[in-house]
Parts: C-alpha cells; structure tokens; sequence
C-alpha cells in the first residue's frame, strides 16, 4: 500500500489517503454475488477518448467470468462475461451513478 501511496501523493500530502468511491457496498456486493456469481459484472467507464473501448476488449480477452460466459453463452454483446458499459452510461458524468436510464 506504501508503494501505491507514494506514487500517487506528493510528500507533502501523505496524510491523506486517496478516495476510494464504493468501499461502503463492497460488503453488500460480496453477498449479492456469492449466491450466484453470474451477477459479478465488470465494465469501463471514462471520458471520450480516453480508451474505453480498448479497455473492454481488454477485459474481453483477460477478465472472463465463467459463470456469465455460461449464462449469455452466444450472446455477441455479452457472451464473453463483461458488460460493455456501466449501467449509467460509459461516458456519462459520474455524478449520473445510480441513475439508470436504460
């Protein structure tokens, strides 16, 4: 954790760690999926430009879910286990998070 720390602050601002948004739901997550891990989902999000579709196809090829590849198996959007997007949007501002406008 040091190593992440100090390369992501400045010496003068050790004293405050990063902001880590969705720590308070980790617990209810880890419930949720633990009956059934088809519910593990996993997509980018970020702004224009900024690689998100080279991240889904990254996520593609290294980070399958097994148990979702088997749920949408043949599915083109969805069968390899990821989402392409985040519920909210891919590019959305953050402050829509929660927001679902599908």
């Amino acid at each position: 954790w040091d190593v992440i720390l100090n390369g992501i602050q400045s010496p003068l601002s050790t004293t405050q760690p990063p902001i880590i948004h969705g720590l308070e739901t980790c617990e209810l997550f880890q419930q949720y999926t633990s009956a059934n891990p088809s519910n593990r989902r996993i997509a980018p999000a970020g702004l224009f430009n900024t690689g998100t579709n080279y991240l889904s196809v990254l996520l593609d090829y290294n980070c399958q879910n097994p148990h979702r590849v088997a749920k949408f198996h043949g599915n083109a959007k969805r069968g390899h286990g990821n989402e392409w997007e985040v519920p909210w949007g891919k590019h959305t501002p953050p402050h829509f998070r929660g927001s679902y406008s599908k």
